[in-house]
């Protein structure tokens, strides 16, 4: 098969720009789930950069005071300053007069472009008028195709710009601000600005200005056939992960009004509507997966099933087939810490698509297409190509092409139903290969249904192994070493073929006995830390322990699944009435 060009993009996330190269660079991959073929355009003999997370670390740090954990800026903290500001000279010119002119020349920094965060291509006959949003500098205009570019950032009082929304004309434009990278560094925004003149001039929309709802936008989207009907996804700037608030905000009448239409603990990275269907959306969130609306972003509901994710998910509709979905995320189904998915139902299910390359699965999220070192965190973009379903653009640092054959394969999704257990249990994030970081998968697991079941009279012999004493997080496998044949209160069935199975736990509290207690992970004693992690064996249960599971390691003998339970805020355990986690 043969290529006559090769694509490179310039972007940072969501900007993609299509650059005719020389097929001498080219590198052509295959997919196991479907035909796929590649292309990176990575320069040869380029020196790679650091990584940004450090960049992005020094600009949470110069923003903090001592013995502060963040910035402690206000949300709107930069409207009030302006507003000052323009008072000051107000009353400077009213007290002085001058028949001298100042003039200034600009002297830089001149060898710092910055990042481009945002691009919107405004229609014209010859698509020569677009705008540009840059993460730190406002928003630019150019009439010429890029030749020559002018800045609009008059009136605006934040200048990370995250995202562009424009009605079919262009005539009506939204800029969002803000921006939330990592847990190393957020830039504060100041709501939604409006331009009605195709973005030569912005009025900032009151209701989002110092409202903490909208510190950071990561994305909006705005019905083409009316204006007035804005999404957004919103976040707090805070650097904790696990206690921020996300949003989703619908406006009806332009903005002068908003309806918090969804919120989670967590982050929404992106929100998207179908070409030519704006009342089907989909929106991203960080480390679970897809959400999905059908009446115009007003309900939402959980459409993941078939993902693992692990960080940062971005989403593509392809304009051919509004059924066909790819997704670009952070996670390790592929066994590096970038998976490709599609999704053929509208998000109904997806599909992981392998990316290989000499038959070795690519980190195409990471510095090198061979060498895994994911940024999927902050270089992650995806794009559908506008003329053909079967073709997807897809990256991080490289860039890639894919075309999709006929030939597919099964791709096994694992779930767990808590319906039952969440009175007493509950499963900590360890960042696992599935269920959003709670179920480690081992290879022997398969396609096997597996329960565990609580309640009176429900118990069985369970391998219990030690750490080295003290220990807490990180032991490698081979610390873990066999103490002998315990009871536990509880069984693990097999269900697919009806039988029961070993299981191992790691006694943490060194009493022999397994015991579910609150989640604490830190402090001393280590014993009494909620570590006691369950791993379910591939293995016929026997009454005697299995001689390869006493092994130094052993708990990882033919692994079919490893959990880490902890007891929820007054639950009793063992627990009184039957139960199954399955």
């Amino acid at each position: 098969m043969k290529f006559s060009w090769v694509l490179v993009f310039c972007f940072s996330f969501c900007v993609i720009i299509l650059i005719t190269v020389s097929t001498e660079r080219r590198k052509v991959y295959q997919s196991r789930e479907s035909t796929a073929e590649t292309f990176s355009a990575e320069e040869e003999g380029e020196e790679e950069t650091d990584n940004p997370l450090e960049f992005f670390r020094f600009q949470q740090e110069i923003r903090t005071r001592d013995n502060e954990n963040g910035p402690g800026y206000e949300v709107g903290y930069r409207s009030k300053a302006l507003s000052l500001a323009r008072n000051g000279v107000q009353a400077r010119r009213a007290s002085v007069q001058s028949n001298g002119v100042i003039a200034w020349t600009e002297r830089g920094p001149g060898n710092v472009p910055g990042r481009t965060r945002a691009l919107l291509n405004i229609p014209q006959t010859n698509n020569n008028t677009w705008l540009a949003g840059a993460a730190t500098g406002g928003i630019w205009k150019t009439v010429d195709g890029g030749t020559s570019w002018q800045e609009r950032n008059e009136n605006l009082t934040a200048l990370p710009i995250s995202a562009f929304a424009a009605d079919a004309t262009g005539s009506v434009i939204y800029a969002a601000t803000g921006e939330l990278i990592s847990s190393a560094y957020s830039a504060m925004g100041d709501g939604i600005f409006k331009s009605v003149d195709k973005g030569e001039t912005w009025t900032p929309i009151i209701a989002t200005q110092g409202n903490p709802d909208f510190a950071v936008i990561t994305r909006l989207i705005v019905d083409p056939n009316n204006a007035n009907v804005i999404v957004a996804t919103t976040a707090p700037p805070s650097s904790d992960r696990e206690a921020t608030k996300s949003s989703i905000m619908r406006s009806a009448n332009g903005g002068i009004t908003w309806t918090k239409v969804k919120e989670i603990t967590g982050v929404f990275d992106q929100i998207i509507s179908t070409p030519g269907n704006f009342e089907i959306q989909y929106a991203a969130q960080n480390g679970v997966g897809v959400w999905k609306s059908v009446d115009g972003g007003l309900t939402w509901s959980l459409s993941n099933a078939g993902m693992s994710i692990s960080g940062r998910v971005e989403l593509a509709v392809s304009a051919v087939n509004p059924d066909r979905l790819f997704a670009s995320a952070e996670g390790e189904l592929s066994g590096v810490e970038s998976d490709l998915y599609v999704s053929s139902d509208a998000g109904v299910t997806w599909s992981l698509v392998k990316v290989l390359f000499n038959n070795n699965v690519v980190d195409f999220l990471g510095n090198s297409a061979t060498e895994p070192d994911s940024q999927g965190f902050y270089d992650n973009t995806i794009l559908c190509d506008p003329f053909d379903e079967h073709i997807v653009y897809f990256g991080g640092v490289n860039l890639f092409r894919s075309t999709l054959g006929a030939e597919t394969s099964e791709t096994v999704y694992y779930s767990i139903d808590e319906s039952t257990t969440v009175n007493f249990m509950s499963l900590i994030n360890f960042s696992a290969s599935a269920v959003q970081g709670r179920v480690n998968v081992g290879q022997d697991a398969g396609k096997i249904a597996v329960e565990i079941r609580f309640g009176p009279g429900k118990t069985q012999k369970a391998h219990r192994f030690l750490v080295p004493e003290g220990s807490s997080s990180g032991v490698p496998d081979g610390d873990y070493t066999y103490q002998g044949f315990a009871d536990v209160p509880f069984e693990v069935w097999d269900v697919t073929n009806g039988r029961q199975l070993m299981v191992s736990f790691r006694d943490q509290g060194r009493d022999g006995k397994f015991n579910l207690t609150e989640a604490s992970t830190s402090g001393l004693p280590a014993e009494s830390q909620s570590r006691e992690y369950i791993f379910v064996n591939n293995v016929d249960y026997n009454n005697s322990p299995d001689p390869n599971i006493v092994a130094a390691g052993g708990h990882l003998h033919k692994l079919m699944y490893n959990i880490w339970p902890v007891l929820v805020g007054g639950g009793a355990w063992p627990p009184s009435v039957n139960s199954t986690l399955k």
